[in-house]
Parts: structure tokens; C-alpha cells; sequence
């Protein structure tokens, strides 16, 4: 059980993180990258960690400790990697343009 759990987190913060790329398709450039920054690499990562702490913990011994430790840093850093991967794709994507109004709905001035 506990093995299928620490498989699970890797797979939590890659979907994470591409959620998080996909939500930041309708922001400018600079908001996406700091969208990753902030939900993934500053509030997600430590979460992940302590989750991996907290699933590693099943069975409690003093000589796994230290190994678990190590492995729920390594999560978090797992997380804070991509994270940093998703702001710089954030940031080099093209924004999406907005759509051009029709001739119907497109406002008519005096000089028209």
C-alpha cells in the first residue's frame, strides 16, 4: 500500500502542474508564470512533501526515518522542478489573441 502511494505523488504533481498550464492559457504572460510560482511552487510543493511524509509514515521505525525524509524532500523538489518548468512555458507561450468583433457588433462611430 504504502509503495502505491508514493507512486501516486509523482503522478499528483505532474497533473498538478499541467492543470495549472492549462488554467494559465487565459492569462498574459508574466500572471501565468507567476500563477505557477505561487500555487505550485510555493504552496504545492511543501504539500506534496508532507503528503509523502504522511504516506510513508505507515509503518513507523526509527531507522526509515531519515529515508523517508529524504524521500518527501525529494517530492517536494519533484514538484518545485516542474513548477519552474510550467513558469517558464507559462512565459514563453504566445497569449491567446482576443476575438475580433464582427462588422454586426462592432461599434459604430461618427466618423464611420
Amino acid at each position: 500500500m504504502e509503495g502505491f502511494l508514493l507512486l501516486l505523488i509523482p503522478i499528483l504533481a505532474i497533473g498538478l502542474n499541467f492543470g495549472l498550464w492549462r488554467l494559465s492559457r487565459g492569462y498574459t504572460r508574466f500572471a501565468g508564470a507567476a500563477m505557477f510560482v505561487l500555487l505550485s511552487g510555493l504552496i504545492a510543493s511543501p504539500l506534496i512533501g508532507v503528503l509523502c511524509w504522511e504516506a510513508s509514515q505507515f509503518e513507523r521505525s526509527f531507522g526509515n526515518t531519515q529515508g523517508d525524509a529524504l524521500v518527501s524532500v525529494a517530492a517536494g523538489a519533484f514538484n518545485a522542478a516542474l513548477a519552474l518548468i510550467g513558469a517558464i512555458a507559462a512565459a514563453a507561450r504566445k497569449p491567446v489573441a482576443p476575438k475580433r468583433a464582427s462588422n454586426d457588433e462592432r461599434v459604430r462611430l461618427r466618423s464611420d
